[in-house]
């Protein structure tokens, strides 16, 4: 069995040895052997990052199972932007629907879903004048019943696979769109009735992902809500957050924007966690390997032993997680 891999990054080959020796040895435990292909998102005479798809992108991802963007920014904030832009475009031609973003923190796995695409019109966004307070800014936020029902099924498939646990992060019931979101997630829980479903409104979400985030495996939200809690996510993990773009089909788009710090191990050893957290997804949603689960459960207990101090080499921290996905099949 071939795993056909689409890497995206700015440099040749930005795919940590550390990472890809977990990643090869997951595969290969399941018979299964990685071909890798790649696209740089540099132009090649002037070596500046791109702004739109290369030309040659869509037919790649097309004919690969899975897309793994590892655009690390070293610090460019043209770099980010860049790769935002293209994350964007490139599930759009895709037509993959959410977002997933996920922060592994010491009680364990966060997960943050919501749609791809923000629900705003493009001709309802703009400036008018007020007669009475002069110029104001006003924007037409909108969703169709199955735009919400495919984002909310993907998130209710992430809470069936954690502790079955979803929270619908509206504006409550004074909001047409929130009302709409959550008739939809109620009527779809029927179809999941293991999985708890609660509603609650972004300062609540916020705090109890501050006090306990290992609380609630699963977060589902409008994308104009989910900027904000994103940021908190990525704070109390202390740890680089991957974001995943998925629709109906296997195909997706796996990616870590991560900062490289390759003169600073504990930083870089962060970015190989969020990187095989990504990766760990991709191996069960887009392969269909039954080891996404081994592979988060060792990821989860090398946080939990070494919280944020990880100094080790990047060789040493790929034996423990071997070693601990080789334990957690044995039991």
């Amino acid at each position: 069995m071939n795993l056909n891999i689409l890497t995206m990054s700015y440099k040749e080959d930005d795919m940590p040895r550390a990472a890809e020796r977990v990643l090869t040895f997951a595969a290969e435990t399941f018979g299964a052997k990685i071909e890798y292909s790649h696209i740089s998102l540099l132009e090649s005479k002037r070596s500046i990052p791109l702004a739109k798809l290369p030309d040659d992108c869509i037919s790649k991802a097309k004919s690969a199972q899975a897309v793994l963007f590892l655009a690390s920014t070293e610090g460019d904030n043209a770099s980010e932007i860049h790769s935002k832009q293209i994350l964007a475009d490139l599930s759009k031609t895709l037509k993959l629907c959410a977002k997933v973003r996920k922060a592994l923190g010491n009680g364990g796995v966060c997960t943050l879903v919501c749609d791809a695409y923000r629900g705003f019109r493009p001709d309802e966004n703009g400036f008018r004048i007020n007669p009475i307070y002069g110029r104001e800014a006003y924007t037409t936020e909108y969703y169709g019943e199955l735009e919400i029902e495919r984002v909310a099924r993907i998130a209710y498939e992430q809470a069936m696979n954690g502790r079955r646990k979803l929270a619908l992060v509206d504006m409550g019931r004074n909001f047409a769109v929130s009302s709409l979101w959550r008739k939809i997630v109620t009527d779809i829980n029927e179809d999941y009735p293991y999985v708890n479903v609660n509603f609650s409104t972004p300062e609540q979400a916020a705090k109890k992902l501050v006090s306990s985030s290992h609380d609630c495996d699963v977060i589902l939200c409008p994308s104009v809500i989910s900027e904000g809690l994103s940021g908190i996510l990525s704070a109390i993990s202390d740890a680089p957050t991957s974001e995943e773009y998925l629709g109906e089909t296997a195909l997706g788009i796996y990616a870590c924007l991560a900062e490289a710090h390759t003169c600073n191990p504990m930083s870089e050893n962060e970015r190989i966690l969020a990187i095989l957290l990504s990766c760990a997804d991709m191996l069960d949603i887009s392969f269909g390997l039954p080891i996404a689960k081994h592979i988060k459960n060792a990821l989860y207990q090398i946080k939990r032993r070494y919280g944020n101090n990880l100094k080790m080499q990047a060789n040493g921290l790929a034996d423990e997680i071997i070693s601990e996905i080789q334990n957690s099949l044995s039991e």
